[in-house]
């Protein structure tokens, strides 16, 4: 039953690298992943309920947050590669929260493809620091 996940139980079925902690803020509860944003942040997956009743893992906008901070341009071919992003990985948009659909049996799945995304986007952070060519 998908209401009985709590970010715990979540973070218990990961292997112990992938997870520096869980926390909560605001009544938000996230994992505090191994992984990191370009600026050194470490990246936090956050179990949301949508009105629904549907669980979600979601970045809750901070990848976005940190691109449009670091002043990377969303170029309509970055654009093209975050719709690809997210399409190969099943994560969607909402506003600029990515999220990935979750259950009981699928969290571990969900919560390693929700990382893969924001790695991989929050890497055109790096993409803007070349040079042109």
């Amino acid at each position: 039953m998908m209401s009985d996940m709590t970010i715990h139980n979540l973070a218990s079925q990961l292997h112990d690298s992938l997870v520096q902690g869980v926390g909560s803020v605001d009544g938000r509860h996230f994992i505090i992943t191994s992984f990191s944003y370009p600026n050194g942040d470490l990246i936090n997956a956050y179990l949301t309920k949508d009105c629904n009743g549907h669980l979600f893992l979601s970045d809750l906008g901070t990848t976005m947050y940190n691109l449009r901070l670091a002043g990377v341009p969303i170029t309509r071919h970055r654009k093209e590669s975050i719709c690809g992003i997210m399409s190969l990985l099943g994560v969607q948009r909402k506003d600029d929260a990515f999220m990935r659909q979750t259950s009981n049996a699928t969290a571990p799945d969900d919560f390693l493809r929700l990382c893969e995304a924001v790695i991989r986007i929050s890497n055109f952070e790096y993409d803007s620091l070349q040079p042109p060519t």
